[in-house]
């Protein structure tokens, strides 16, 4: 039986070789070998040596192709084992500034991978980023999640809220209102981390000792993310880079957490099956007669242009999509919503007949 908790570690760590494949569901892996290899989902990051986005600038389509072929593209070729590669690790710009542009990027860099029979795992946003508001102008990487089978990977370090390390779940509120639910979700790192702002520190300080850390954080983290149907898991920080005492405090390796977390995943049993993604938004086949297919829930008004005399309201219902050959308009506007009366997804669309 596996757990949603697995290990993170940084390059030339042994901590994934103390993890016992039968523990967890997912790993998060700098370097690939192929012992991992097995029915857990290993998520797969490269350190971005030869560097990362220049966010804004030039096509995001020209920017995911540099960065997969200068970062991902050989040590995905030579490890063909493993689906799942990582976008770029913790970006920062101005979200709102930007976020279009990088969803844009987001969403190519993920066609890219399933070009070659890969996943994206996309976001890697650190702990408590972004801002909510700027989740708005992530359409095109929702998309790329829904459409290409990419997951969406956050960092999720610190106490166990919807600011830390369960901000997903803020997050997913938002994803809803521009109609995409059951966003498939991995947290690629968590554990204790020094964040002063909310008093907490490196396990070591914070908690004392391993069965501390366990039965405080690690555990109620775990029974927690069991029930989660669109969290795929959660990568635990579990060893630094070697001979670095930086690491000293926040290192579990070799301590005996992963039969801690064996003996978890017995008490727990297995997790409930993944959830499907949906995504609620609507599709115009643009024929004669138009036709529009609503999902269940949602509105479209018509009107003669942007902002301007409301002509008909189509509603479908909460069972079923709606599709409606539409005769009699032409030159209009179509201003579409999640459900009635809602104004989370502000789309305009034209057909000119």
């Amino acid at each position: 039986m596996a757990i949603k908790v697995g290990p993170f570690a940084e390059p030339g760590c042994d901590a994934l070789l103390d993890w016992p494949l039968e523990a967890t569901t997912t790993k998060l892996v700098f370097s690939f070998p192929s012992l991992l290899s097995g029915s857990s989902i290993v998520v797969c990051r490269t350190a971005d040596t030869q560097g990362t986005v220049d966010v804004g600038v030039g096509s995001p389509r020209d920017a995911a192709w540099w960065y997969f072929n200068t970062n991902v593209r050989e040590a995905m070729l030579e490890n063909p084992h493993h689906p799942y590669w990582c976008a770029p690790n913790e970006p920062v710009f101005p979200w709102e500034q930007y976020m279009n542009w990088y969803a844009q990027f987001l969403y190519e860099f993920a066609k890219i991978l399933y070009s070659f029979g890969r996943r994206a795992v996309i976001g890697e946003f650190s702990v408590g980023c972004p801002t909510l508001a700027s989740w708005r102008f992530y359409g095109p990487a929702l998309k790329a999640i829904h459409e290409l089978g990419a997951l969406q990977g956050v960092h999720g370090y610190g106490p166990l809220n919807r600011y830390y390390t369960l901000k997903f779940e803020a997050d997913e509120i938002e994803f809803q209102k521009l109609g995409f639910y059951n966003t498939p979700v991995i947290i690629t790192e968590c554990g204790a981390e020094s964040l002063p702002e909310v008093g907490w520190q490196p396990w070591k300080k914070q908690f004392g000792d391993i069965q501390t850390y366990f039965d405080q954080y690690i555990a109620p983290l775990a029974r927690y993310l069991h029930n989660i149907r669109y969290c795929a898991g959660a990568h635990l920080f579990c060893e630094g880079t070697n001979q670095d005492s930086r690491w000293d405090d926040y290192n579990v390796a070799f301590q005996g957490l992963p039969q801690m977390m064996v003996n978890l995943s017995r008490e727990l049993g297995p997790a409930p099956p993944m959830e499907k993604p949906r995504m609620l938004i609507p599709r115009f086949i643009f024929k004669t007669p138009l036709q529009i297919i609503l999902p269940a829930g949602m509105s479209a008004e018509i009107y003669d242009k942007p902002f301007g005399k409301l002509r008909r309201v189509l509603m479908a219902s909460k069972a079923e999509d709606y599709l409606m050959d539409v005769y009699e308009v032409r030159g209009v506007w179509f201003k579409v919503y999640p459900k009635p009366g809602r104004s989370g997804l502000d789309m305009w669309v034209a057909y000119m007949g």
